[in-house]
């Protein structure tokens, strides 16, 4: 008679192969990190915390681009609130609409847009260099948690070779 497992090899692999290679996998990487002296739970916990540090990153980079929207917005708003002004002084000049009209109004969007201006440099800047030194706080933070997790993993990691798959398999 035939071996079913050769018939029916997808068959054979779900109800027989698959949880023995499942747990001969398990029982191989068990004891592979034991012999690494690998700290799993340390590791573990490194990874968590890495993971909550990528979030707040990832927090922190929306604060970074929405100020960076914010400035953009505002130096679109300068751009035009001054051609405004031109436009409507060239009115008041051509007898379009009344001159004093004309100045009143671009002089209230030269004024507008210098504020603006004031704005963007003094206050805005500073928010985005505040938010970016803090991004770059964190960048640093993490990549000392990544390294913790390397640290943590290298001899486990050095032990891992081509065969291993074979050997499990087996």
């Amino acid at each position: 008679m035939y071996d079913e497992a050769l018939l029916e090899p997808l068959s054979a692999y779900k109800d027989i192969y698959k949880d023995a290679i499942n747990d001969e996998a398990e029982k191989y990487f068990d004891e592979l990190a034991e012999k690494a002296e690998t700290d799993i739970t340390s590791n573990r916990e490194t990874i968590a915390l890495l993971k909550k540090k990528l979030e707040e990153k990832k927090v922190i980079e929306k604060k970074v681009s929405k100020a960076k929207a914010k400035k953009g917005f505002f130096i679109f708003l300068i751009v035009l609130f001054f051609i405004a002004a031109a436009v409507l002084i060239v009115l008041g000049v051509t007898k379009v609409i009344w001159l004093w009209l004309g100045i009143l109004i671009g002089v209230i969007l030269v004024l507008g847009a210098i504020a603006l201006i004031v704005y963007v440099a003094k206050s805005l800047n500073k928010d985005i260099k505040k938010v970016e030194e803090e991004l770059k706080k964190k960048n640093l933070e993490i990549a000392e948690q990544e390294e913790i997790a390397r640290l943590q993993m290298a001899r486990l990691n050095a032990m891992y070779d081509w065969t291993m798959p074979g050997t499990i398999i087996e």
